[in-house]
């Protein structure tokens, strides 16, 4: 699933997400950011990659970590929020790879997942057990970016 968010004047294909809350884990926080933002009801499958920027301009200052997710949806419906997003649909993989109406880590991320379909998610997923949460920090955001998918088509979001 891609959403284009409307918050933001990007006018691009990306994949739901958002900030964690506090002491909220990172999957607890790709499925509340799915909900919330298209309405598609999800759970948590693995973690793909972590990408980490240092002066975002929506950081506030702080270093950005961007944790990608791999959810399976568990409905299909998408009622997404208008506030923060143009569209929602759910877009074929190999358009998602090709198009240049995403973001960079959209497109590298779907590279990432089509390799997974092809080769196995084993070979591409993290799993909890291999990044478990050791503490809590204070002080810092985590941006989270959560994928859904059924049958090479993944849940996107324009904005």
């Amino acid at each position: 699933m891609l959403y284009r968010r409307n918050i933001y004047s990007s006018n691009a294909w990306k994949f739901p997400g958002g900030l964690s809350d506090p002491g909220e884990n990172i999957g607890a926080t790709a499925v509340r950011e799915v909900l919330e933002e298209t309405g598609v009801r999800s759970e948590f499958r693995s973690l793909l990659s972590i990408r980490q920027q240092h002066n975002h301009p929506g950081a506030f200052g702080m270093s950005d970590m961007y944790i990608i997710c791999r959810l399976r949806p568990l409905t299909y419906d998408i009622n997404f929020c208008t506030q923060e997003c143009l569209r929602c649909e759910w877009l074929g993989l190999a358009e998602l790879a090709k198009t240049d109406n995403t973001t960079p880590i959209t497109s590298r991320v779907a590279k990432l997942l089509l390799h997974g379909l092809e080769q196995g998610f084993d070979k591409i997923d993290l799993t909890m057990e291999e990044l478990p949460a050791l503490m809590m920090c204070s002080g810092s955001d985590l941006m989270m970016i959560t994928l859904c998918y059924v049958d090479r088509r993944f849940l996107v979001i324009f904005s």
